[in-house]
């Protein structure tokens, strides 16, 4: 199922690029923890799940700045955003180096009002005000 282009990319993929496939959540949360910025350069995006866990672990998130985002992360004020390749190395050295403001705190609110539980008492709402799930 995977693209002929896709196939050929992954053969050929650069030394320091490594495809690891499933990761523990233990290991994954340690990976995040242990970075000084979460830098996600795609140019596609559906859901943000990975950027909601840098977030949540409250790393320095630097996004590309891309429609989905819109309305729920806000550059400069709970993340950091860039349009290109300069402005990811230059927002990304000033975050590190504490140029640009600390926005974990910000960022970290963010994942909260979007976790499970937050979620899914928004979604009891919802359906009760719906006449889904009668109040009990």
């Amino acid at each position: 199922l995977v693209p002929e282009h896709i196939q050929n990319a992954i053969k050929n993929a650069p030394e320091n690029l490594s495809f690891p496939g499933y990761i523990e959540r233990d290991e994954l949360r340690d990976a995040y923890c242990g970075c000084d910025l979460f830098a996600f350069c795609s140019y596609e995006e559906t859901e943000g799940i990975v950027v909601l866990e840098a977030l949540a672990c409250g790393i320095p998130a630097l996004v590309r700045d891309i429609p989905v985002y819109e309305g729920w992360l806000d550059n400069g004020k709970n993340i950091y955003k860039a349009k290109d390749f300069k402005q990811f190395v230059e927002k990304a050295a000033n975050i590190l180096d504490g140029t640009l403001p600390d926005l974990t705190a910000y960022g970290l609110r963010i994942a909260q009002e979007r976790n499970l539980t937050a979620i899914g008492e928004k979604l009891i709402k919802i359906y009760q005000n719906e006449n889904i799930f009668p109040r009990s």
